[in-house]
């Protein structure tokens, strides 16, 4: 049975994919692939900072992840981050990623996400 950490993040209270929606999404990939939660993250800060400082709770479930064994869930990739060299670093480093909906992507799956989302970012700032 897979453990899941789960990663909610937001950037603005007023962000459409609210945490609510977040964890609704991740609940149910849990249930589909008869997983396990094991811990659950949440941090409001913006996609494109990813230092410790500025996403602490994301570096602790990277942590948890590589230590315990688990798997991190997000809703979605741009809530992971908006930043590709952070994304791509990620699975040089074997930290083990899933999106709600998507157990499994290819390298190139997250390398063409991981650009719309820092492209997103770069249309919002």
């Amino acid at each position: 049975m897979t453990k899941y950490i789960t990663y909610l993040r937001v950037s603005t209270s007023k962000q459409a994919l609210g945490i609510d929606a977040q964890r609704a999404l991740v609940s149910a990939h849990i249930k589909e692939h008869g997983g396990e939660l094991h811990a659950e993250f949440i941090e409001k800060e913006s996609g494109k900072k990813v230092t410790d400082e500025d996403r602490p709770q994301l570096h602790l479930a990277i942590q948890m992840a590589k230590y315990e064994g688990c798997k991190i869930l997000v809703a979605k990739v741009d809530r992971l981050a908006r930043d590709l060299h952070f994304i791509t670093s990620l699975m040089k480093e074997d930290v083990p990623v899933s999106v709600a909906g998507r157990e499994e992507m290819s390298k190139l799956e997250w390398h063409l996400m991981g650009m719309i989302a820092e492209h997103e970012a770069d249309l919002i700032s």
